[in-house]
């Protein structure tokens, strides 16, 4: 699953998380534009680096959440990339930051029409910030490159960026330095050869309403990312939600020297060098300057996914952006030629060598035999072979005319590390599309039972790449992940996305109207909470569930988390009626009442006295209300003064109350955890729930038989 602070937590095979935000769109929808923030923090110390921001839109193809803000049943679609460079001539200097507001659309054209492409700019869908670093104000060379090289044409990589009029309702800068924001359309991304970090995320969510002709919704207060070292590492980020401080973090607070360090040490090339480094060998990317020709190699390395997915190339040249001055297989100074993809870098070739060794080649077992025992190392990695095949197998009776490529040892392995289904031709465009052959979906083995068998391959797949089977019979599948990124000993961060499908503990999908960005540090990821939760990794939350009934008269309309203040748009929301939840941290809720008003006015309120343990008690594993699930809640708040404009009531106390006296009766609010069973990492998730708001202020319950916390 991903962090998903929502209710529900995500299928791992990419539904999504249900979003727990407060605001949706509407039919038909209000005639501007809704706004997301984004503020980036350049946290590095005195003499640090200088941050060089370039915003991208999403990739080619349907606007849903277009569709969904319009109404509309056709989809708007996309053809250009919209690319935005920030400070591109003097950066973000240490101790500095820049706030962008950025707009969910920018109508291009006079009379929009939702059949006909680019109508609107759509900048909240499949979003990329790259963030380029240099030691001075100057912009980087490779930065020079995107920007000069194409703003007459075309560039190295396909690029052909062309210079985009500003208008109202684009996206603006406070904060920026005097080059400001610059625009420009495009039809590919930025090279993985730039000295770049990339962070990834989505601005909205969508939610499905049954029966109505349009399927979804847009969520205008939710939002999703990650900074993901999966093709890539250069650099460190930390990222949180903006106007959500319960969240935690993702990515790393590390600065850059620190980041840097890491690297080198991995390679074996640190101030002391280390020929037994396990990184001795690894590739480095190599940025080429498509305005002079010179060759920069850079301190940026590739994963194993980013290089097993050129393994499908039909081509015997080294990739040059991999190669530069190195005379390592399967690079050759002299021509950047050798027998690629045959011959790797040594510690790749390991990792492809071991994977036929253990699990076979397509058609035969390897040394892990055809029925290993169950929970081993081999169990997993065959069963991870066999969804592949399987995959493969269905692949080649869809759209037969299609060029299907072979299945070889090479693109095995490709689309294992990848954890990707195969889709691809030997020519020309793709035999299918994203969606038609997915890997849940590779035979009714898999999908039976609510994909059960599926989720069961995915966790060893997991399990594989954290080296958490490590039985006689074994090696270190993926290094990367469990030596290089979240390992402690390079760079050590357990907090972002490693691989593809890394998102147990990498991405985070929250409530909140915007995020933040902060390099170097975690003190200006919060936005109102002081101590604040969002200093901390990303953990489970404690999910809030509330309960609505449209059929009564009276219903939760604003919820207060950690205070009740209906000025503070941090703290305060209104309920959203398609997911009826929100979250908490999970790190000290006791310093965290929470506060619910009706449309009576009516206040209520409880406090979660003790935080959820990784391995409960002190909640109950019990999924039914009792006097066990009430004890860690106290309601002892529902009285006294309330604040302006609201009251307390007799109901408020029995709304909250278990009655301990007679467990049979009607419920109040009550806790309880449940392992996540498709969690690599045996995590819990965590759950309050509350009933709906009470019909009359005047309902009391037995003098004594409340609980308040014991």
């Amino acid at each position: 699953m991903k962090i998903c602070v929502a209710f529900l937590v995500s299928l791992s095979f990419g539904l999504g998380c249900v979003s727990n935000a407060n605001a949706q769109s509407t039919c038909p929808p209000p005639s501007t534009s809704p706004s997301m923030t984004i503020k980036i923090f350049n946290d590095e110390p005195s003499g640090g680096r200088y941050i060089f921001p370039v915003f991208t839109t999403g990739a080619p193809g349907p606007s849903d959440r277009l569709q969904a803000w319009f109404c509309v049943n056709a989809a708007y679609t996309r053809t250009l990339l919209r690319r935005i460079y920030i400070n591109p001539t003097s950066g973000i200097a240490p101790g500095q930051s820049v706030t962008l507001q950025i707009p969910l659309y920018t109508q291009i054209v006079t009379s929009p029409n939702p059949s006909l492409p680019d109508q609107y700019i759509d900048w909240w869908t499949g979003d990329t910030i790259e963030l380029f670093f240099n030691t001075t104000n100057t912009t980087p060379d490779a930065l020079k490159d995107e920007l000069d090289d194409r703003t007459g044409g075309c560039g190295k990589g396909g690029e052909c960026q062309t210079s985009l009029a500003t208008a109202p309702g684009f996206p603006t800068c406070v904060g920026c330095a005097a080059d400001g924001l610059q625009f420009f359309s495009d039809r590919a991304s930025i090279g993985k050869s730039d000295p770049s970090q990339l962070i990834e995320f989505n601005l909205g969510a969508l939610q499905l309403i049954a029966g109505r002709s349009v399927p979804n919704a847009l969520d205008t207060s939710n939002v999703d990312f990650d900074v993901s070292y999966v093709n890539v590492a250069f650099g460190p980020a930390a990222m949180a939600p903006f106007q959500n401080d319960q969240s935690g973090y993702v990515g790393t607070p590390q600065t850059g020297e620190t980041f840097e360090t890491a690297l080198k040490n991995f390679l074996g090339i640190g101030s002391v060098p280390n020929p037994n480094a396990p990184g001795v060998g690894w590739p480095q990317f190599v940025h080429t300057s498509s305005l002079n020709g010179s060759k920069v190699t850079l301190l940026k390395l590739a994963s194993p996914l980013e290089i097993f997915s050129r393994l499908t190339q039909s081509n015997s040249l080294a990739p040059p952006d991999l190669c530069g001055f190195s005379t390592t297989a399967p690079c050759s100074s002299a021509t950047g030629q050798l027998s690629w993809p045959g011959v790797l870098w040594p510690p790749i070739q390991k990792l492809f060598e071991n994977f036929i060794q253990f699990a076979g080649a397509p058609t035969a077992p390897g040394r892990c035999g055809s029925a290993p025992a169950v929970g081993t190392f081999c169990a997993a990695l065959m069963d991870v072979k066999a969804l592949f095949i399987a995959n493969y197998n269905k692949y080649t009776t869809l759209n037969p005319a299609c060029p299907h490529i072979a299945l070889t040892p090479q693109t095995l392995v490709a689309h294992v590390y990848q954890w990707s289904p195969f889709v691809e031709s030997t020519q020309g465009p793709a035999c299918l599309g994203p969606n038609d052959n997915l890997l849940q979906n590779s035979s009714t083995t898999y999908s039976t039972n609510n994909f059960a068998l599926y989720h069961q391959v995915k966790l060893e797949f997991d399990q594989l790449n954290y080296n958490l089977l490590t039985d006689t019979l074994s090696y270190n599948f993926n290094p990367w992940v469990n030596v290089l990124i979240h390992g402690s000993n390079y760079v050590n961060a357990p907090n972002v996305y490693a691989y593809s499908v890394d998102d147990a503990v990498g991405n985070l999908q929250a409530e909140g109207t915007g995020f933040i960005i902060d390099v170097g540090s975690t003190k200006n990821l919060c936005t109102g909470a002081t101590p604040c939760p969002n200093q901390n990794p990303a953990a489970p939350p404690i999910n809030i569930n509330y309960a609505l009934n449209p059929s009564f008269q009276f219903n939760f309309t604003n919820f207060g988390v950690c205070k009740f203040d209906p000025t503070d748009p941090v703290s305060y929301k209104s309920v959203n009626t398609l997911n009826t939840s929100f979250i908490i941290s999970a790190n000290n809720p006791k310093q965290c009442p929470i506060f619910f008003v009706d449309n009576k006015k009516q206040l209520y309120t409880f406090t979660i006295t003790i935080p959820p343990a990784k391995n409960p008690p002190p909640y109950s594993l019990l999924n039914s209300p009792s006097p066990i699930t009430a004890a860690v809640i106290d309601c002892s708040g529902n009285s006294g003064t309330a604040p302006p404009g609201t009251f307390y009531a007799q109901s408020s106390a029995v709304w909250c109350c278990q009655k301990l006296a007679d467990p049979n009766q009607i419920s109040g609010v009550w806790a309880h955890s449940q392992p996540d069973t498709t969690n690599a990492h045996k995590s819990f998730d965590h759950f309050v729930i509350t009933n709906t708001a009470e019909q009359s202020p005047n309902v009391s319950a037995p003098l004594g038989t409340c609980n308040m916390g014991q």
